[in-house]
């Protein structure tokens, strides 16, 4: 292993050409990983390479940050502040639990193991796996390009055109610890409307992967037909406060989940449900208001695109008329719009546009509560729970949320760090990829 500083020596593949030649040179090297590498040296290799992008000052990561400040329209510290969370996933013991969850038989991930049948059989994934990733959000790729290494599969991670180039970086570091692993990993960024680089990346996949909005993913899947396509489609992600919780205490770590990613992925709270009385949800407010004037002076906002302003303005437009109807409701919103925060009792369990707008709706008990989810327009992702684990009523609480549908509950501040070993939408990221196969079927 080499602990010098990577040179980003490869970029992205974006033409059919580039990707076939990519493909030659993984499918050598994952014939190597499969005789050479055993899982132990993956998990080590992975974690060296995301501990080399937790160096505040390590010049690849600066070039990204950079990089990702102008196309996302993002503010760099936030940025940075983010792919601690991404990296910080990383570590060995993580990686450890995720294959302890999700492989039936750990060992047999490095060997044939005899089956009840009697065969010779070993878990892998398929030969290729093909993501296809939203471009919201920095780092969408890095958890599906560690469940592939582990299961020995060829990555193709499609980044959006707005931020091609964080896989490529990491491809590059893992090459500096092994060059097989590197090369197993291929990044591919090609325009939405490139037909035939979408085609040929679909024929050569074993299996593909889309994410993003329902009908962006629902239109790539019908323009291709395959035989193997997981689709991750919107979600809601939101914030509850119990009726045993300080309202106060929470704020500043709320804030920071709205703020991150200036509120755009699947993980960004857009509610947040306050236990008890409608006073308690305009304390909560106000809170939350100071909370994130301290935190525009450190993350301050950027406009983005014309179509999610367009969708901002919406929000503000319908949430004056809302307290203009009725004076009880209450609108708190920074300088020049920095942030909105709508305190609506009868605000709709839905997605909001992100961008530093969130709603505050009073639920007056726990049984409101769980109607109001079961209601919920889009299947729950995240919910930061401001409650103290040790708290007797956390896991009645955590259990009601799960019954609910979420998949990742966590502590305010937490949301948009999700352990790697969280089965997104419900599902086993690696389990799936992984199938009991014979050595002439890897």
């Amino acid at each position: 292993m080499s602990s010098g500083s990577p040179k980003l020596r490869r970029g992205a593949v974006s033409s059919p050409e580039e990707l076939e030649a990519a493909l030659w040179a993984a499918a050598e090297a994952r014939v190597s990983v499969l005789d050479s590498l055993d899982t132990e040296e993956i998990l080590e290799i992975i974690a060296a390479a995301a501990d080399a992008w937790l160096k505040p000052y390590y010049r690849p990561r600066e070039d990204i940050v950079r990089k990702l400040s102008a196309g996302l329209r993002m503010n760099r510290a936030m940025l940075d502040k983010g792919l601690d969370y991404v990296f910080g996933a990383l570590d060995k013991r993580s990686i450890a639990t995720l294959v302890v969850n999700e492989a039936e038989n750990p060992a047999a991930l490095d060997r044939a193991v005899k089956r009840p049948d009697g065969s010779l059989r070993r878990l892998a994934g398929p030969p290729m796996v093909l993501y296809s990733t939203a471009g919201n959000v920095p780092g969408l790729g890095i958890p599906p390009l560690v469940c592939c290494l582990l299961a020995r599969s060829i990555c193709v991670i499609r980044d959006s055109a707005r931020q091609p180039w964080l896989t490529a970086a990491f491809a590059a570091t893992l090459s500096e610890y092994s060059e097989d692993l590197g090369a197993m990993v291929i990044a591919a960024a090609w325009d939405r409307n490139d037909r035939e680089m979408e085609r040929f990346a679909f024929s050569q996949a074993s299996r593909v992967e889309l994410s993003g909005s329902d009908r962006v993913v629902a239109d790539v899947a019908a323009r291709n037909r395959h035989d193997q396509v997981v689709t991750r489609g919107s979600t809601l992600s939101l914030g509850l406060v119990p009726r045993e919780s300080d309202t106060d205490r929470w704020s500043a770590a709320f804030a920071e989940d709205i703020v991150m990613y200036e509120g755009l992925g699947c993980l960004s709270p857009h509610l947040i449900l306050v236990e008890g009385s409608f006073a308690r949800a305009r304390r909560m407010a106000k809170s939350l208001d100071l909370a994130l004037q301290r935190l525009e002076k450190i993350w301050p906002r950027s406009e983005l695109s014309f179509d999610a302003e367009r969708g901002r303005r919406a929000f503000i437009g319908s949430a004056e008329v809302s307290v203009a109807c009725d004076p009880q409701r209450m609108l708190l919103r920074g300088r020049n719009d920095e942030w909105l925060i709508h305190v609506n009792p009868e605000a709709p369990i839905e997605a909001g546009p992100g961008m530093r707008c969130v709603t505050i709706v009073a639920v007056p008990d726990r049984a409101e509560t769980a109607a109001l989810l079961r209601e919920a327009t889009l299947p729950l992702a995240a919910v930061a729970l401001a409650m103290d684990e040790d708290h007797s009523a956390y896991p009645a609480i955590r259990n009601a949320l799960q019954r609910c549908g979420a998949t990742l509950i966590c502590a305010p501040g937490k949301m948009q760090a999700p352990p790697i070993y969280w089965k997104q939408d419900g599902r086993a990221r690696l389990g799936e990829l992984l199938a009991w196969r014979l050595e002439d079927e890897l």
